[in-house]
């Protein structure tokens, strides 16, 4: 099958990629070329901005796939155009997130739940869900759309349970003992970003696989203490933490916009559907991914914002100080 993945360099995508190969896919990635990556040998490349007047459909039109898959899909505009610019393309493929669907959310979460986005990016991707829903009623697309859970990969960023940030391994590496809300009893939900494009591939093989909104993400989730234990001890530091009450932190931190979204509930995920449309599909990935991931971070530097990590450090202090608790080793 030949696939045109569009933003294939990003996060997300280069994990995509490779997925995709070691699936049969023969694949063609198109990016603005403002980032670099390592693709598999025999990927072509193509450089477009979709935002271009006709640049995707022209782009579509000369790679003549028989599979899209787009990542780069923001929000209801961007939903549309991928619509136009696939017409004709049998199988399309367009990823959207979790946050879209909100949070927190009774669990296990599945794709009925009544959306109520609490970030303006959550509710930019239920735009888009929504412009690719309307062209099905029109009969425009046949458009399968993902609903994607956090992803992962050498090469990205490994957030921390109260905020967008690498800051955990920053703490790590100073000594510190890690921040955990409710001593980190809450599951965060990581998927290998090689698994979420195996799971795009066995997905585009199932011609029924289509006119859909199927959640993709990890089967095994990690409760966020465990997670921060794991990876210190994969890398070979001590494990210290302090526990403060997620409310306190709530109240305290200055952009409390990640806690709320992501770490005040359990992300675990009712996978029956994906399993029904992709039964063939496996998740590989486990440990040993998550603290590769963290090694490629810390040999590139990028263990968090020093004002957010004194910023964190200094709340498990203030709270350590006022529960009279010492850190837990």
């Amino acid at each position: 099958m030949k696939t045109l993945v569009v933003g294939g360099t990003g996060t997300v995508g280069p994990g995509v990629v490779r997925g995709l190969v070691d699936a049969g896919h023969d694949v063609v990635v198109a990016h603005r070329g403002e980032t670099v990556a390592e693709l598999p040998v025999g990927v072509s490349v193509a450089r477009v901005d979709r935002h271009l007047d006709g640049a995707l459909a022209e782009l579509v039109s000369t790679v003549r796939p028989d599979a899209v898959v787009d990542l780069t899909c923001d929000d209801a505009d961007d939903g549309r155009l991928t619509v136009a610019a696939c017409r004709g393309v049998d199988r399309l493929l367009v990823v959207s997130s979790v946050n879209a669907a909100g949070g927190p959310l009774p669990t296990p979460v599945h794709e009925r739940v009544t959306p109520a986005p609490v970030s303006d990016y959550g509710r930019d991707k239920l735009g888009l869900e929504q412009a690719v829903r309307d062209s099905w009623a029109t009969g425009d697309s046949r458009a399968l759309v993902v609903r994607l859970g956090p992803v992962y990969r050498p090469g990205s960023g490994l957030d921390g349970q109260l905020a967008e940030d690498t800051y955990w391994l920053g703490q790590a590496l100073a000594g510190e003992p890690a921040v955990l809300a409710d001593e980190g009893e809450r599951y965060w939900n990581l998927l290998h970003a090689e698994d979420a494009g195996r799971a795009f591939a066995a997905l585009l093989a199932n011609p029924a696989a289509e006119r859909e909104l199927v959640l993709v993400a990890s089967r095994r989730p990690i409760r966020w203490r465990d997670l921060y234990r794991t990876v210190h001890s994969g890398l070979g530091l001590s494990t210290r933490t302090v526990s403060a009450p997620a409310q306190w932190l709530v109240e305290q931190l200055s952009d409390d916009e990640w806690l709320q979204e992501t770490s005040l509930w359990d992300q675990v995920y009712d996978l029956s559907l994906l399993d029904r449309l992709a039964p063939d599909y496996q998740e590989l990935a486990g440990d040993k991914d998550l603290v590769a991931t963290a090694a490629w971070l810390v040999d590139q530097g990028e263990t968090g914002d020093p004002e957010l990590i004194a910023e964190i450090s200094g709340l498990g202090r203030t709270w350590a100080a006022r529960d009279g608790s010492p850190t837990d080793a």
